[in-house]
């Protein structure tokens, strides 16, 4: 190499020559850097461009599935029906209203396991309707009793089917061994003291019976009881009522007998015979409102249902 170059202008072209092949080299790595950065801006670029129009396709389907479920739900007959004010001064006369044990949807159940105080608007949902129907969203409740003078405290015990007494009883055996607790008595596991005595069958689902588990409770306890159990009204919590409700005296203890028997005495299920809840239309509620506002005048609203102390 050294013979190849003469003399001094020789190694000052040799160093232009390598200051311009770095010059060069320089440029073209930031180039290609740059070109670098653009190419991966385009990449997320186009990633985003693709989110959004899987985006976007997903909410036409979306669409198009709302547009094929509304064309499958029937609106036949769907129309509000009127029916006379006066109907409200009888249960019998009331047609528009009918029990909510009986309200079902097409090819489903009915709701069997609703108080029979529960009723529904047929201008709600009628239950002559056929086909898929989309359910209002938009209701309101109507406390209706027809004949005041017959809304009597009920008295019956309260009714269990034979799933709601499992149920129960399978609450009610963890709420006894919390008062045994209370009286100082440990009870023992129920995998020794309980043993299976009757199996009923019910469609798709066994109900055991068990016997009920040892031990009594006082008035402190049955107390305890009560104000956990009626929360709600404070009258319900009189240790002394409730053992004269059962025939007991003040000292007297109860069983587990006993407590499941005063838990489902009627006295203590605050419902009224002929008093009624009813599941009305928007419609329905807005007309009826504009009635009472209408007779506001007046201190009784029998006068509107044909002469019968209504509420």
């Amino acid at each position: 190499m050294a013979t190849l170059i003469a003399g001094e202008e020789d190694e000052q072209a040799v160093a232009e020559v390598k200051n311009n092949v770095q010059e060069l080299s320089k440029l073209a790595d930031e180039k290609e850097g740059e070109a670098g950065l653009e190419t991966e801006q385009q990449r997320e670029q186009e990633q985003e461009r693709q989110q959004e129009q899987e985006q976007e396709e997903e909410k036409e389907q979306e669409i198009e599935i709302e547009k094929f479920v509304d064309l499958m739900h029937c609106r036949d007959d769907e129309e509000p029906e009127s029916w006379p004010l006066a109907s409200l001064a009888a249960e019998e006369k009331a047609k528009q209203f009918y029990e909510a044990q009986r309200f079902k949807l097409w090819k489903r159940r009915p709701l069997d396991n609703l108080p029979p105080e529960a009723r529904i608007s047929t201008n709600w949902f009628n239950p002559q309707w056929s086909g898929f129907r989309r359910v209002k969203n938009v209701f309101v409740q109507m406390e209706w009793v027809p004949d005041l003078a017959k809304a009597l405290r009920s008295k019956e015990p309260l009714l269990l089917d034979p799933v709601e007494e499992m149920e129960m009883h399978k609450k009610l055996r963890t709420a006894w061994d919390l008062l045994m607790r209370g009286e100082g008595i440990e009870m023992p596991s129920p995998e020794v003291t309980i043993t299976r005595s009757e199996t009923q069958v019910v469609p798709g689902k066994k109900v055991e019976k068990l016997p009920p588990p040892p031990g009594e409770i006082g008035a402190e306890r049955l107390m305890e009881l009560l104000a956990a159990s009626f929360d709600w009204d404070p009258a319900l919590r009189d240790p002394a009522a409730a053992l004269a409700f059962l025939g007991r005296k003040r000292d007297e203890k109860l069983s587990y007998e006993d407590m499941v028997q005063l838990l489902l005495d009627g006295r203590f299920r605050t419902r009224d015979e002929h008093r009624h809840f009813v599941m009305l239309s928007l419609a329905e509620a807005e007309t009826l409102r504009r009635v009472l506002h209408a007779r506001l005048q007046e201190l009784k609203f029998g006068p509107v249902v044909g002469g019968v102390h209504s509420a």
